[in-house]
């Protein structure tokens, strides 16, 4: 089969430096180059360079790729070129056969000692998860900001995954000084929160009071968890609940109308509830003159 020319794609680098692992750009990314750790996901079209004939398509499953770039779970030539790679670039990776499976062939449709060509595009990856607690620390903090972002576009089940997933983090976290308990916690604390209130806008009760006990957890007199806490209890149908934490968190600031304003409406729906359970007792053991009425011409009518 015909091998590409060289104008048919932007620019060929040689990745090994020994002529075993060409890289053909046929369609540029942007951005920075996936980290070693990263979960990376791509499409490819795996073909043998010799006669062009396709052994695998990950576009053909119509399913993405991921695998953990240099951990050494795919050919050597992957995980070189895949890491030269930008979001969005499309490539040709051409590999030779000690970039390659060499002798050890998976399939009979690659013959052993088989140099082979990949069409490659890179989509995204997920960086790899800090091990350090300021590393967690700090990629928290950032995927909280996207969270933000999402929140103030009005994207609230989008908002929820990032504040979800910055939680994360902090999921196996053992041991660590107060200090260090500290900084964690001025970052849970306010994630926690802005969950609650995605959840909230999502009518997730349930959910959100959950985040508002483990905020509470953190800071027992934070005015915010208190009236989101409300908020949940509200939406749940819990008037007393509800009631409780506003007034609580009225107390703790006294001049913010948000809060007031959500209490008014907690003892409103009181006074609502009570009316119809006062309405429903009263036609409980109200008397049944009416079919007792009902059953008069049909006495009157045998008698006639």
């Amino acid at each position: 089969k015909k091998q590409a020319k060289m104008s048919e794609f932007i620019s060929e680098t040689d990745l090994s430096g020994d002529g075993g692992v060409l890289k053909q750009v046929t369609s540029v990314g942007s951005g920075p180059n996936p980290p070693k750790g990263a979960t990376v996901e791509v499409h490819y079209v795996g073909t043998l360079l010799s006669d062009g004939s396709k052994f695998d398509s990950s576009r053909d499953r119509g399913t993405p790729f991921t695998f953990a770039l240099g951990a050494g779970r795919v050919i050597k030539g992957w995980d070189l070129g895949i890491a030269s790679m930008q979001k969005g670039e499309k490539a040709n990776l051409i590999c030779r056969e000690d970039y390659a499976y060499g002798d050890n062939s998976p399939s009979p449709q690659i013959p052993a000692k088989s140099t082979l060509k990949f069409e490659v595009e890179l989509l995204g990856w997920e960086d790899p998860e800090p091990d350090t607690t300021e590393g967690k620390i700090e990629a928290a903090n950032k995927v909280k900001t996207e969270g933000n972002s999402l929140f103030v576009g009005g994207d609230f089940a989008a908002a929820s995954k990032k504040y979800e997933k910055a939680l994360n983090f902090f999921q196996k976290l053992y041991g660590i000084s107060q200090e260090d308990q500290e900084k964690v916690n001025a970052i849970k604390l306010p994630t926690l929160l802005n969950l609650a209130a995605s959840q909230i806008k999502l009518k997730e009760f349930s959910e959100a009071r959950l985040n508002c006990h483990k905020a509470l957890d953190i800071d027992n007199n934070n005015v915010k968890a208190l009236y989101r806490k409300g908020q949940a209890e509200l939406g749940l149908g819990n008037i007393e609940e509800a009631k409780s934490d506003l007034t609580e968190a009225v107390k703790l600031a006294p001049k913010n109308k948000e809060i007031r304003d959500e209490l008014e409406k907690a003892k409103k729906a009181e006074v609502e509830y009570k009316g119809k359970q006062k309405e429903m007792w009263a036609n409980l053991f109200k008397p049944k003159t009416e079919n007792a009425t009902e059953s008069k011409p049909a006495e009157e009518e045998k008698t006639q």
